[in-house]
């Protein structure tokens, strides 16, 4: 709020309290950078104000996963097998009909809120239960479990037509949750995988509508080289990825580009070239953080960032969802493995004392 010209709290949810903030100020454009919640609310804005944006239609398929599941099924687009569900009994229903492992999530949350995979029917009640008290609208998908690397691509469009930005190959440690503890860019695909990576993309959000923006979309590379559209966001991603990553990996200022287009100016979304980035996160077992190791060490390796999001004397709890995170690593390089190689230098240096809360 410091570098507002006009500062106001507000609800994001509130799309009418929201247009008559933009009215009264006459605002010149309106965006979100990476959430997903405030996508309804500028879509709105941005309609009623006769500004550029995707519509209300459009950001509201955008941000319910079983919406836009039927939207890739009418237009080809390869994705899981799926049932939206509303009670434990009808999610027991999908999941014998689909066939273990399954994923199970809320249609309307991001961040890996909510999000578990399954292995059997002894697991499903919980994991139910943890996706629709994450669902704003008490709606759940049960979809089938994609074996396979999962990547995502950071995406601009303007004028229905998409550029490629950043593809990421990212790493989940196994358990219930699907939490990523590294994505590295570019993906150590062939080229002619990697095209076939933007195509399915490039078809996925002509499915869903979208004509302007960003978007961050997830898909899994099938052990037989197939690509399988998970999920697109109508927004940038989250955790320094739109600001920062993008800029590293392609030469585009996503962030600048995309106020360009919020306010009717031609962005430009070329990318200028393709280096090496890798953003790691930390992720100690769960406990009470007792000390930090080597952070300050760490922060003079070259070409990189480190960040903390917890401090000594927090606890670190399961790595249920993104937030859950304890800290991170930016590093890159002109290509992957000179990105990876500074990742490992920091890993090596920071080290996390966790003492279990049992423990006396």
């Amino acid at each position: 709020l410091k570098i507002a010209d006009v500062p106001v709290v507000l609800d994001v949810k509130d799309i009418e309290g929201s247009i008559k903030v933009a009215k009264e100020n006459n605002i010149d454009g309106v965006l979100t950078i990476a959430s997903d919640i405030a996508i309804p609310t500028v879509a709105a804005v941005a309609t009623e104000l006769g500004l550029p944006g995707i519509s209300p239609e459009v950001a509201k398929i955008a941000t319910n996963k079983a919406l836009m599941r039927e939207k890739f099924v009418e237009h080809g687009v390869p994705s899981p097998r799926f049932r939206k569900v509303r009670t434990l009994d009808e999610a027991k229903e999908a999941a014998k009909e689909i066939g273990f492992p399954v994923v199970i999530k809320p249609v309307d949350n991001a961040g890996s809120r909510g999000v578990s995979k399954i292995d059997n029917m002894s697991g499903l009640a919980d994991a139910f239960n943890y996706a629709q008290k994450n669902s704003r609208i008490g709606d759940v998908i049960i979809e089938d479990f994609v074996e396979g690397i999962e990547c995502t691509i950071e995406g601009m469009t303007y004028n229905n037509k998409t550029e490629i930005l950043a593809i990421s190959e990212k790493k989940k440690p196994g358990g219930h949750y699907r939490v990523a503890t590294d994505l590295t860019y570019p993906p150590s695909f062939p080229e002619e995988m990697i095209e076939n990576i933007k195509g399915v993309v490039r078809l996925a959000i002509e499915a869903i509508g979208i004509d302007i923006g960003p978007t961050h979309s997830e898909v899994i590379v099938t052990p037989q080289w197939k690509t399988v559209l998970i999920e697109v966001a109508a927004r940038g991603g989250g955790f320094g990825v739109f600001s920062d990553v993008i800029p590293l990996v392609s030469g585009v200022d996503a962030v600048l580009e995309n106020i360009k287009m919020c306010i009717g100016q031609k962005p430009d979304i070329k990318p200028k070239y393709e280096r090496g980035v890798v953003l790691r996160f930390f992720a100690p077992h769960e406990g009470i953080l007792k000390e930090i190791i080597g952070f300050d060490e760490a922060k003079l390796i070259k070409n990189t960032e480190i960040g903390l999001f917890k401090k000594v004397g927090d606890t670190i709890p399961p790595l249920a969802t993104d937030g859950d995170r304890t800290g991170y690593i930016l590093a890159w390089g002109e290509t992957r493995e000179e990105a990876i190689k500074r990742a490992n230098m920091v890993e090596e240096k920071v080290k996390f004392i966790v003492k279990d809360e049992h423990q006396k």
